[in-house]
């Protein structure tokens, strides 16, 4: 990106950041409280990386600060306005942001396969966190094993010219089986896990099939 699109992109965000705090001073914004006024700070200044890019793929590393700044700007302005919500699923919300950054690295730099696994990790701690809303209590070690082991085996079933880690299957398959052992040790995730296990055992041997198939 050329430097003068950056120092737009910056200025941009400066003017939008004065203009609350101006209509913040001016009593023009204080029904919505401190909170919504920085969570639309954080949102603009994530847009504006997104924004970079957007511009140009090869400025990856913008979407580390834009997603997490998304993150905090929905979890500020749910907190404003709907409280209950935030509590519920903030945290879930923001790791899933998080994570989701990682996977666009590798969605535009295949040679970056490393990205998969703190994507895949950290979504699987916004599943744990939005499980512990839904089932307060429950022993969530089972998914912890489960979701990075699946996060390996993605790396193991990646075609050849996009990251493919034959030894990926050996620490998936070892947490896959950490993760079953343990979800029958402890019964209150018991019933999510095999299901779980099921449906992705099932997914990747119809993948490998498709991929074997001629044309």
């Amino acid at each position: 990106m050329r430097q003068i699109d950056a120092r737009a992109i910056a200025g941009s965000l400066l003017i939008g950041v004065g203009l609350l705090f101006l209509l913040q001073t001016l009593g023009r914004i204080e029904v919505f409280g401190y909170r919504a006024l920085w969570g639309l700070i954080f949102g603009v200044a994530g847009l504006g990386f997104l924004y970079v890019f957007l511009r140009d793929r090869n400025q990856w590393w913008a979407v580390f600060p834009g997603l997490p700044l998304l993150g905090v700007s929905g979890l500020l302005l749910l907190d404003e306005l709907v409280p209950s919500a935030t509590a519920f699923f903030g945290g879930a919300l923001f790791l899933s942001l998080v994570s989701l950054a990682f996977w666009l690295v590798y969605w535009v730099r295949r040679e970056f396969w490393w990205a998969i696994i703190p994507g895949g990790a950290i979504a699987t701690l916004a599943v744990i966190a939005l499980l512990s809303n839904v089932l307060p209590g429950a022993e969530t070690s089972a998914v912890l094993f489960l979701g990075i082991g699946l996060t390996f085996m993605v790396l193991y079933g990646l075609p050849a010219d996009r990251g493919r880690q034959p030894w990926a299957v050996i620490p998936g398959g070892i947490l896959i089986v950490m993760g079953a052992i343990t979800g029958l040790a402890f019964g209150s995730v018991a019933r999510f896990v095999w299901p779980v296990i099921l449906i992705a055992g099932g997914g990747f041997l119809v993948f490998r099939a498709m991929r074997a198939s001629p044309g």
